[in-house]
């Protein structure tokens, strides 16, 4: 997940950036581009690039000047972005990821110190964004679905075998798409997918985290709502950026919120388009990252890790331990904005039944089932944990 998207860096298109659909395939050329790319850091070779470039479908990303900030905050909140930009510089692509884990783990209890005086009681977008990191890690390291991935190599092997015994037609064709064999494909594809899903990581970390700590810096300390600050600070997003831009006011409103059940509102209101942008921006990375023609097979074998154990992104998501669905705060929403992201993309519409995702390169399907993960987690003081990496 992730899933997974500088507020005041935007990660700007190229324009040499080939558009397409938004379950499109990428090219073979780009699956082998790709796989390169990550075999260097896979395999350890003695001699990496200094900073890959990535692919066309991942444009680089264009840190732009931030509109200045509210008086007296400007040298905090340009270093905070500094902090935020090194990471996402990072050349290594494996411990660039363990770094945007650890810091999304970071930002999510220090926006809670921030916004719900450290009670560690509403988990935020960054407390989930640290888990779905970490999922992602294991995924680039090709620690995940070890039974899986053996059992594809050995179809692959399987295949080619059987390509020799009826007369090298398999061969053949696969001489046309310029592979070796269907287990040399395979192989090639994973790694691609791994470069993929590390670029999506890099994208979501330089916008939305760098956010996440800017935010943190610039409202920490606050007891009483000062709406020309938050104006003042809301001033750097763009049209693009408008529903991010809902998500941090409606964390702010629930800084100083004292009924608690609309405070839980604002929170996973908020949550959930922080999440929407996210998926958003993240659209082409996932579907690159998927191969063609698998997307169910591989969502059915996609999971998050959380404290308490594996969620099947696939599968409905389980009652809590009390037997709700969700938290009691959540079951009767009332909020206009938390009502209208049940309307926009909950499936369900106020249960976990069908929660589940069958296709994780659609859109609304991984929607369908955040935010009803962020709904039935929203009390979950566990993933303020660190996760496992």
């Amino acid at each position: 997940m992730s899933v997974l998207s500088s507020m005041t860096a935007l990660t700007h298109l190229g324009s040499t950036a080939r558009k397409r659909g938004a379950a499109a395939e990428v090219t073979l050329d780009e699956v082998a581009e790709a796989a390169n790319r990550m075999k260097v850091w896979t395999e350890g070779y003695a001699e990496k690039p200094a900073e890959p470039t990535p692919v066309d479908l991942m444009p680089r990303l264009v840190f732009t000047a931030r509109p200045a900030a509210p008086t007296g905050l400007e040298g905090r909140v340009q270093a905070r972005m500094a902090d935020c930009r090194t990471i996402s510089e990072m050349a290594d692509p494996i411990e660039r990821n363990r770094q945007i884990t650890a810091k999304y783990a970071e930002l999510s209890r220090e926006l809670d110190d921030v916004i719900d005086h450290g009670r560690r009681l509403h988990p935020n977008w960054s407390t989930f964004a640290s888990h779905a990191s970490a999922t992602v890690g294991r995924t680039m390291r090709g620690e995940d679905l070890p039974g899986t991935r053996k059992t594809i190599q050995v179809a692959g092997q399987l295949v080619d075998m059987a390509g020799g015994l009826i007369g090298g037609a398999i061969g053949t064709v696969l001489r046309g798409f310029k592979m070796p064999s269907v287990t040399a494909h395979i192989q090639e594809r994973d790694l691609a997918t791994r470069y993929f899903l590390g670029e999506g990581n890099n994208k979501v970390f330089s916008e939305i985290g760098q956010e996440f700590a800017i935010f943190a810096e610039t409202f920490k300390g606050d007891t009483a709502p000062d709406q020309a600050k938050f104006d003042q600070y809301a001033k750097h997003f763009s049209p693009e950026q408008s529903t991010l831009k809902d998500a941090f006011q409606d964390y702010w409103q629930g800084m100083f919120e004292t009924d608690e059940k609309r405070k839980e509102e604002l929170f996973w209101a908020a949550n959930c388009l922080a999440g929407s942008h996210e998926q958003r921006r993240l659209q082409e990375q996932i579907a690159a990252a998927l191969p063609w023609g698998g997307h169910r097979f591989f969502t059915q074998n996609m999971s998050l890790v959380f404290p308490d154990g594996e969620i099947r992104l696939s599968k409905d998501l389980p009652k809590r331990p009390d037997g709700r669905d969700y938290p009691v705060g959540l079951e009767n929403i009332t909020y206009p904005r938390a009502f209208q992201v049940i309307n926009d993309w909950d499936k369900t519409r106020n249960g976990l039944k069908a929660s589940g995702a069958g296709d994780w390169a659609r859109l609304d399907d991984r929607m369908n089932f955040i935010v009803d993960l962020f709904r039935t987690h929203a009390d979950d003081g566990k993933l303020f944990e660190n996760p496992v990496v």
